[in-house]
């Protein structure tokens, strides 16, 4: 297991744990990985339609969302804190074609949360993570029993990398 020592993301701001060549795994990715995307094929038609519909039953999610509450709020499924700016929708079950589709599982939610956190730390490491579980428990059941199988799968990944970094050599950079 490779430990940083604590080292952080090297661009001004951002206090992620350290992932490759001295930036976080979200500005790794931005940075070295995006870009490598440019150059991708053009999109099917089907998945042009998919994606044009996407947005349209995004935007009504989110609209319908506001009308949920009196104040006309929206909160992040992390943090559990009221979301002022654009908020980042979170697909439980990923965006794959026609599941990219079920607004079931979509979660609106703080960019920093979903991005910077969620999709890039271990759940341990997730100052919000007991909370959102909590949170989840409440939603409708059948809905909330797939999420919560979902998010046990991810502590056990991270408890057997954590112990499986506690029985191999530590190199330390």
């Amino acid at each position: 297991m490779i430990k940083h020592s604590g080292k952080k993301c090297s661009i001004d701001g951002c206090n992620n744990p350290l992932f490759a060549r001295k930036y976080c795994r979200y500005h790794y990715n931005s940075l070295y990985l995006i870009p490598k995307q440019i150059n991708k094929p053009k999109l099917t038609k089907k998945k042009e339609i998919l994606n044009k519909e996407y947005s349209e039953k995004r935007e009504e999610f989110i609209r319908l969302m506001r009308l949920n509450d009196r104040n006309g709020r929206i909160f992040c499924i992390f943090c559990g804190r009221e979301i002022k700016t654009e908020p980042s929708l979170h697909h439980a079950l990923g965006r794959d074609d026609d599941i990219m589709l079920d607004d079931r599982f979509w979660f609106l939610s703080h960019n920093y949360c979903h991005v910077s956190q969620y999709h890039s730390m271990s759940c341990n490491d997730i100052p919000w993570w007991g909370g959102y579980l909590a949170r989840v428990k409440t939603l409708i059941t059948s809905v909330s029993i797939i999420i919560l199988k979902i998010e046990v799968k991810r502590m056990e990944k991270a408890l057997y990398e954590q112990q499986k970094g506690e029985n191999t050599e530590t190199i330390t950079i």
